[in-house]
């Protein structure tokens, strides 16, 4: 029940202008990514970046999606170990809603 809030915390930090929070928030990410279920992480960040829903569809809200999902992926945002690998196959898989489009 908490993670949509997580969330949208985790969005409003990386885009923060001290590299120490957008860190810390990358290594927050990347630990969400790693114990989350991939399906469930993916059904809230996806339609986000496709600016779904009551004001998400800004570019700031879409930029924060993208890089939720890449510290999640253990992308360059942070320095974090990353998600499981059934996030990425769940979104290969197309078992997330508009994850395939």
């Amino acid at each position: 029940p908490f993670l949509p809030s997580v969330m949208d915390s985790l969005c409003r930090v990386l885009q923060d202008d001290d590299a120490e929070v957008i860190t810390a928030a990358s290594h927050c990410a990347a630990a969400l990514g790693a114990s989350s279920q991939g399906p469930s992480l993916l059904e809230l960040v996806v339609p986000r970046i496709r600016g779904e829903g009551a004001g998400m569809d800004t570019p700031q809200n879409r930029t924060a999606g993208l890089l939720l999902l890449t510290a999640a992926l253990g992308g360059e945002v942070g320095q974090g170990g990353g998600a499981t690998s059934a996030m990425k196959r769940a979104a290969a898989a197309g078992h997330v809603v508009g994850a395939s489009e």
